[in-house]
C-alpha cells in the first residue's frame, strides 16, 4: 500500500464487506444489496448533530435493495481496516488513536443514539477479519445458543461500552443463515 493510501484501503475494504454482506442476504444470488453510506456515514452523523435523524444512513453500510433493510434496519454497520488496531486497547481499557477500542467506543455511542445495534467488521493487516457484536445482539445470542459458535475473544470491563464479543467474521458468513435476521429480538432467549 502507497504511503497515504489509508482512505483508498478503507474504501476498498468497505466496498468488500459490502459485495460479501451482499452475496450471504441473497443466498450468492447477488453482489448488490449493500453499499457504502455517504460520506461513510458522515451524512447521518451531520444530521444527528442538528437533531435530524437519517436512520438509513448511519453506519458505513447501507442497504440499497430492500432485502438488505432486515440488517441495516437493526444494526449499524462500522467497517475498519488499518495497519495494526491495537487489540491491547480492549484488554487494558485505554483507547488510541485508531485502536479497536475508539472505534468500539464510538459506535456505542451512536447505536445509544439511534437505539440500534452495533456490528463492528474490522481488519488488521495480515489478519482474519473480525466481527464485533455485543452480548445483547440478536446475532450473538443466536451465535451462541443456535449455533453454538463461541468468539474468538470476549473483552469484559470496557465501560461506559458493553461487553464485545470477537467473531470470525468469514466463519460468519459461512455457518449462519440470514433468515435469522427475521428472528424478533424480544423471542430471543
Amino acid at each position: 500500500m502507497r504511503n497515504g493510501g489509508g482512505k483508498e484501503k478503507g474504501g476498498n475494504f468497505e466496498r468488500e464487506i459490502c459485495k460479501k454482506l451482499s452475496l450471504w442476504i441473497s443466498y450468492n444470488e447477488r453482489d448488490d444489496i449493500f453499499w457504502r453510506s455517504a460520506m461513510s456515514g458522515g451524512r447521518a452523523t451531520v444530521g444527528l448533530k442538528k437533531g435530524i435523524i437519517r436512520n438509513t444512513q448511519v453506519g458505513d453500510i447501507t442497504a440499497i435493495d430492500p432485502l438488505g433493510n432486515k440488517l441495516t434496519d437493526k444494526y449499524i454497520i462500522e467497517c475498519k481496516y488499518y495497519k495494526n488496531i491495537h487489540v491491547e486497547s480492549l484488554l487494558f481499557g485505554k483507547p488510541k488513536n485508531n485502536s479497536i477500542l475508539e472505534f468500539w467506543t464510538k459506535l456505542y455511542e451512536q447505536s445509544e443514539k439511534l437505539n440500534k445495534q452495533m456490528m463492528l467488521i474490522i481488519k488488521q493487516n495480515n489478519s482474519a477479519t473480525l466481527l464485533g457484536l455485543t452480548h445483547d445482539s440478536n446475532l450473538q445470542k443466536i451465535l451462541n445458543y443456535e449455533y453454538k459458535i463461541k468468539p474468538k475473544v470476549i473483552f469484559f470491563s470496557l465501560y461506559p461500552c458493553p461487553v464485545c464479543y470477537l467473531y470470525d467474521f468469514e466463519l460468519i458468513l459461512t455457518a449462519l443463515d440470514p433468515v435469522v435476521l427475521e428472528k424478533e429480538h424480544d423471542k430471543i432467549y
